[in-house]
């Protein structure tokens, strides 16, 4: 199970999908025009977000399965995509993580299947 976990990390890491959570009261915020941000950028941003969110999760539950780091990964895209307006191009990065993250995830319940 360790060396799993270790692919995960390292698969998030190389797939470098950014996600911004917007806030829950969007009048509270300046709009400010947003500095141009490059795709290794905004990867760089996701893969560190959905890490933070797995060490988190790992502090409260140590035993913590490689599937249940995908289902936080997965949950964290799906959050992205139906909580922002952010630009085509971002949106259309953290979908191509979404699926790859399944993917993974149908690997990984075929491995523990068989």
């Amino acid at each position: 199970m360790r060396r799993r976990r270790g692919c995960v990390c390292a698969l998030l890491r190389r797939i470098r999908i950014v996600m911004t959570s917007p806030p829950k009261d969007s009048e509270d915020v300046l709009h400010v025009d947003e500095p141009e941000v490059s795709e290794s950028d905004f990867a760089n941003f996701i893969d560190h977000q959905i890490e933070r969110l797995i060490k988190e999760e790992r502090a409260r539950s140590p035993e913590l399965t490689t599937m249940e780091e995908l289902n936080i990964a997965v949950a964290f895209c799906k959050r992205f995509l139906t909580d922002t307006n952010t630009d085509h191009e971002k949106r259309t990065q953290v979908m191509a993580k979404l699926v790859d993250l399944k993917l993974e995830q149908d690997q990984v319940e075929a491995i523990v299947a068989a």
